[in-house]
């Protein structure tokens, strides 16, 4: 083999050795920033309550980035970051006792906050916009912002007048973007 043949031999080997760490860096960078973690409690209820698991997933993602010992200013815990009020509403409607520290809990979390979607989903006629607008800024407030006339042409909710519901929904479609499209969410 001519020296110059063989230069060109390992340049190419460097090239492709560059080009597939480089491929392995860019992917765990977006399963740092994108967790694939508790698929199996989230494919459990999604089934249960039909709502997509990459909108699990998401809804998480952007409430709590899969940090389960989360709790906000506002008071919601857990993954989903569930009002303690609304999770126990929502026990109640399914049939199950918890208390407090149980909305830590990841299953009990992530069963609460599925069947909430669920709730959202059905008062909305799966309508995301709104679904995930009253997840984040509230029931009341999506409701009272409608009957203001607030909607366009398909019922979606316009004008959101809170930057923290409009930039949840933008946070909310990238992440769905990487479970639904990128890991395959809605098995």
């Amino acid at each position: 083999m001519s020296k110059e043949r063989a230069k060109s031999k390992n340049v190419i080997i460097v090239l492709l050795s560059v080009l597939l760490l480089g491929i392995v860096l860019v992917s765990l960078f977006f399963l740092l920033q994108y967790p694939t973690k508790h698929k199996d409690i989230i494919k459990k209820y999604s089934e249960m309550y039909c709502v997509p698991s990459s909108m699990i997933a998401s809804v998480i993602k952007v409430e709590s980035g899969y940090d389960s010992n989360a709790v906000s200013s506002a008071g919601a815990v857990g993954l989903m970051q569930i009002l303690p009020a609304t999770a126990f509403d929502m026990a109640d409607r399914i049939g199950i006792e918890v208390d407090y520290a149980d909305l830590f809990d990841v299953d009990t979390n992530i069963r609460l906050g599925t069947y909430y979607l669920k709730y959202l989903m059905d008062m909305f006629d799966k309508n995301t916009t709104n679904t995930l607008s009253a997840y984040n800024w509230g029931l009341n407030n999506v409701k009272t912002w409608m009957l203001k006339g607030n909607t366009d042409g398909y019922g979606n909710l316009t004008n959101i007048p809170t930057i923290e519901t409009q930039n949840y929904l933008k946070k909310y479609k990238k992440a769905l973007y990487f479970y639904r499209d990128i890991f395959g969410y809605d098995y």
